[in-house]
């Protein structure tokens, strides 16, 4: 660490011609700031219902000071738990919404996150004391490593700035930081974003200037500013125009049928304006992309279509795939790589407007009234005429109906193993790359050679894998006869899921059909309860109709208190399946190159497998090998497995505090309760945690998770020495650099 003597900041103050007042603002200031990226304090949730109390907290302040002990002392605790800030005085219950930080917000710090391809902390330093001259933390992330050192930087301003200057001012940092060669992380342009404060990680180090100057952002980005002003105002200006030229369109589209997003995004925004927001440089009618080699201007737009010569653009097209692009097609590729799906959410969401709310929220609102209003009318038995019809219960009687009814039921027909049923809804929880889209697609191979299913009637959605995976995938339903679709080709989109399932039971045509989805999240938001709830009484009345569905979806990140996988969003898909899995994964530390996966029931309607146990080779040459290694897995083996997922889950839950306590084993600590005392000391954990590690990781067997041993000293005490794996080497986080004195 670098930090200027304090004993300079007179003449700093004297050569800006700053006041005490000014300079020491700052030091009183409190900032907003919480733990963890869900603390929220918000009384609504993103859907407009109210937040139960219990699930807000208050966000607290911290001051310049408390950033910089932060600078100096870093916190040391899991993502989850950490400090962040925003650099705004606003600490309200809306903090962490964007439209109040900029509305009420005053913003005293300029930052930027330096995660893609990052220099050194001293590099970023000296760059920003050469432009700037002045204070400035620069401090590596929790991620960061001394080969790659990802780091954060804060700038204190001199005056504070509104939220609307602070955005440009943030642009124009952001600007600056890429004509040095630096990448920064652009969400920081966003008025609630949080950056996290110094928490160390394997590797940690920070460079300070501290001498009372803090950066006069208004007068140093002046001219960039104000033209950015400009830009803005003719802008809105134009856009006052193209949106009563969009109302106009969207009339006469409503009048045909039709009322498309994507329609009004290119009726609203203009082509480039869009390409001008990701580093295309213009130059009279033409443009030239930053990646350009040839430093040529040759991108064109005509009659609102960008078309491009040079192939280092992310727009050229070579003359194929559409040709030239509207402002709608430059955003997806620009913005989302391609993904259409994603790209139209995203306007939905935040670039279209009607009224003063998001395009999606209009017609989510739209379809919960019509659907309302038909379920009143229908419930009411409403005539043409809108008189109500006498009530009568006989009309929701099913008596007549059990010969139809009953040629619907299907048999306990398996479709996956013994894990799910024909007719029935299923959902199947997994962590990434731990071989559930592998053993869904293994199952449904040996079902259909037991001809417990046909082939043709199995469509599997793959809406989660690359190019060339969804090549080796299609290749075995061409081989088996099932059938395999993705979004993007030929027509299909996710985001009609729904339609063609009603089209499919509108024609009597669900009864025996198996629909696999991989993944759920590509489908609906399982994070949203009323869209989870709509989504899963969808996929119930396809399955009403004699459909099957099995959906593939995520865990999350973090384990529960007793080691298991959980489900990730909320808990309404689970409530509406009929039966759902998770899946765990043993992945062997001592050598094997198998991975066993075992399926644990969290619920269950129909004749269901409990528990199930499959696995496979972690190093098969191509697809078809890493198939043909798949093989269910004994109850003997099984086990073994589960005591090893358990022992790998107390590994990682424990892993800071293993690592204190070999330390202090190998320093010389060996006694019970001084190991135990030094550890709370080092490790901040409380003495029920360290003295259950402590037990739980004791004995002779590193394999087994052992990483000490315990034995009896002078007069029966208990001492403690470090286990070794096979190789005599010790293997545990951090003890080389220790040794090695790194």
């Amino acid at each position: 660490m670098n930090i200027i003597p304090k004993n300079t900041n007179i003449l700093h103050k004297q050569s800006l011609k700053l006041s005490d007042d000014v300079v020491g603002q700052l030091d009183t200031v409190e900032f907003c700031s919480g733990f963890g990226a869900y603390h929220t304090n918000a009384p609504l949730k993103s859907d407009g219902t109210k937040r139960p109390d219990k699930d807000r907290k208050p966000y607290i302040g911290i001051t310049l000071k408390g950033i910089r002990d932060l600078v100096d002392n870093p916190q040391q605790v899991d993502k989850t738990e950490a400090q962040w800030l925003i650099p705004s005085s606003y600490t309200g219950e809306w903090g962490r919404n964007a439209k109040h930080q900029q509305e009420q917000g005053l913003y005293h710090f300029l930052w930027a996150d330096l995660d893609k391809n990052p220099p050194t902390i001293q590099a970023v330093w000296s760059e920003i004391e050469s432009e700037f001259h002045c204070d400035q933390e620069v401090y590596t992330s929790r991620s960061a490593t001394e080969e790659v050192q990802k780091s954060r930087v804060t700038i204190p301003l001199a005056k504070p700035l509104s939220g609307t200057d602070w955005v440009l001012a943030q642009i124009c940092l952001n600007e600056w930081l890429v004509s040095k060669g630096i990448t920064p992380d652009t969400a920081n342009e966003k008025p609630s974003q949080v950056f996290y404060l110094p928490n160390r990680g394997t590797y940690y180090d920070s460079k300070s200037t501290r001498y009372d100057m803090p950066l006069d952002a208004l007068a140093h980005f002046k001219d960039a500013i104000e033209e950015k002003k400009l830009a803005i105002e003719f802008y809105k200006r134009e856009l006052v125009e193209r949106i009563a030229a969009a109302k106009l369109k969207k009339e006469q589209r409503i009048a045909v049928g039709g009322d498309s997003p994507i329609d009004a995004f290119n009726d609203i925004y203009l082509t480039e304006n869009v390409i001008g927001n990701y580093g295309y440089e213009q130059r009279g009618d033409k443009f030239r992309h930053s990646l350009s080699e040839s430093g040529n201007y040759s991108l064109s737009i005509k009659n609102g279509r960008a078309h491009t010569l040079s192939t280092d653009d992310p727009l050229y097209t070579g003359g194929k795939g559409g040709g030239a692009h509207s402002a709608f097609s430059a955003f997806t590729v620009l913005q989302h790589n391609g993904d259409t799906e994603a790209a139209i959410k995203d306007i939905c969401d935040n670039y279209l407007r009607i009224d003063s709310d998001s395009w999606n929220e209009v017609k989510q609102r739209e379809y919960a009234i019509k659907k309302e209003k038909e379920k009143t009318e229908k419930l009411l038995g409403a005539t043409p005429d809108g008189k109500i019809a006498p009530f009568d219960f006989n009309k929701f009687s099913l008596n007549g109906d059990s010969q139809a009814m009953k040629e619907k039921m299907l048999t306990d027909t398996y479709v996956l193993g013994e894990l799910a049923v024909l007719g029935e809804l299923t959902a199947l929880y997994a962590k990434p790359n731990s071989g559930k889209t592998l053993l869904t697609i293994y199952l449904l191979i040996e079902a259909i050679k037991a001809g417990n299913i046909k082939a043709e009637d199995v469509y599997y959605i793959n809406a989660d894998d690359n190019y060339k995976g969804l090549v080796h995938k299609l290749e075995l339903a061409e081989k088996h006869g099932f059938q395999m679709i993705a979004p993007g080709f030929k027509g299909f989109d996710t985001a009609s899921f729904g339609f063609y399932l009603a089209q499919l039971m509108a024609t009597n045509e669900a009864k025996g059909k198996v629909i696999i989805l991989d993944t759920l999240k590509k489908f609906t938001n399982i994070m949203d309860k009323k869209l989870a709830s709509d989504f899963g009484n969808q996929m119930r009345e396809f399955v009403t109709n004699g459909g099957t569905i099995i959906m593939l979806a995520h865990t999350n990140k973090n384990r529960d208190a007793d080691g298991k996988v959980v489900f990730s969003g909320t808990s309404d898909i689970v409530d509406d399946v009929d039966c759902a899995y998770t899946l765990d994964v043993n992945e062997d530390k001592s050598g094997a190159i198998d991975k066993v996966v075992l399926f644990e029931n969290i619920k269950s309607r129909g004749d269901v497998a409990q528990e199930a146990a499959y696995k496979y080779t972690a190093k098969a040459s191509n697809y078809q090998d890493l198939l043909d290694s798949v093989s269910p897995v004994d109850e003997g083996e099984a086990q073994l497995a589960r005591e090893r997922i358990r022992m790998d889950s107390l590994l990682n839950k424990n892993e800071d505090l293993i690592e204190v306590i070999i330390e202090l084993i190998e320093g010389g600590t060996i006694l019970k309760t001084e190991l135990i005392n030094k550890a709370i000391e080092q490790s901040g954990e409380s003495k029920a945690k360290v003295r259950t590690a402590l037990k739980e990781h004791t004995g002779k067997k590193f394999i087994d998770g052992h990483r000490w041993e315990e034995y009896k000293g002078k007069e029966a005490a208990k001492m403690y020495k470090v286990t070794k794996c096979g190789s005599g080497k010790f293997m545990y986080k951090g003890y080389e650099e220790a040794k090695n004195g790194e």
